[in-house]
């Protein structure tokens, strides 16, 4: 089902402010992504779902940062709107492109929930414990990571909510520098390349291999390998604070 006239519209009208050309893909017998996107020498394909979400979760403040008191399961309404995304934009049907994008428009009571959703989802975040003790970080892309499952066919993610504009390329994405130069995504908040910096300065854990997802055990081993540890105990992330990388 196409996405709201108001939406695409938007869309199409930031988009033609970069200098991009969005025309609508008409539906056929397969459901098809919404936007073919030309522009500097490139294409695009861009499928757009609307997130209309429900009542507010409890919230509480801890030393000055709210937190969610939400758990995100390895399943949830997030991940499985990301994943129907995808399976529009690789139909066979579809025209030939450089690059797939989804758009994530969020028109809710709560935005900036729904928006933390959504990024744990693509992220997929866990919370890694080193033993012997050590610091204890978030781990990316371990477990249910949508940027991790859909690294070759998905360049990255806008989320919008009203005028607020969030750019996310998914840093495995094997062809990230040509959808970087294409600028399609410049100019708005951009996520997502410094995700080995913060590697580096022990903020993170990074799960970037390639491994059964569903393996626990297998995944531990191999993060407590990596970073020196006897063992890592991965944890769910059940109070999710509101942090600048993400």
């Amino acid at each position: 089902m196409k996405e709201d006239r108001d939406t695409l519209d938007k869309i199409q009208m930031l988009l033609r402010a970069k200098g991009f050309v969005a025309t609508e893909i008409e539906p056929g017998t397969e459901r098809s992504p919404d936007l073919f996107v030309t522009g500097n020498g490139r294409k695009f394909l861009v499928e757009v779902k609307t997130r209309i979400g429900e009542v507010r979760p409890t919230v509480a403040t801890e030393g000055g940062v709210e937190v969610i008191a939400s758990r995100v399961e390895r399943t949830n309404p997030y991940q499985n709107i990301v994943r129907d995304a995808v399976n529009q934009l690789k139909q066979p049907s579809n025209p030939a492109v450089d690059h797939r994008l989804v758009w994530i428009d969020i028109d809710s009571q709560d935005k900036t929930f729904d928006g933390l959703q959504f990024k744990f989802s693509l992220y997929g975040l866990k919370l890694g414990v080193p033993n012997p003790s050590g610091k204890t970080r978030p781990v990316f892309f371990c477990d249910f990571s949508d940027f991790h499952r859909f690294r070759n066919i998905l360049a990255g993610v806008i989320i919008s909510s009203g005028d607020n504009i969030e750019a996310h390329y998914n840093p495995l994405y094997p062809h990230l520098s040509n959808l970087q130069a294409s600028g399609i995504l410049t100019g708005w908040s951009t996520f997502g390349e410094s995700i080995y910096s913060l590697e580096k300065s022990g903020e993170v854990f990074i799960a970037d291999f390639d491994i059964d997802r569903a393996d626990q055990e297998g995944v531990s081993k191999a993060l407590a390998k990596k970073y020196g540890s006897d063992f890592m105990f991965l944890m769910p992330m059940s109070r999710i604070g509101v942090r600048s990388w993400v």
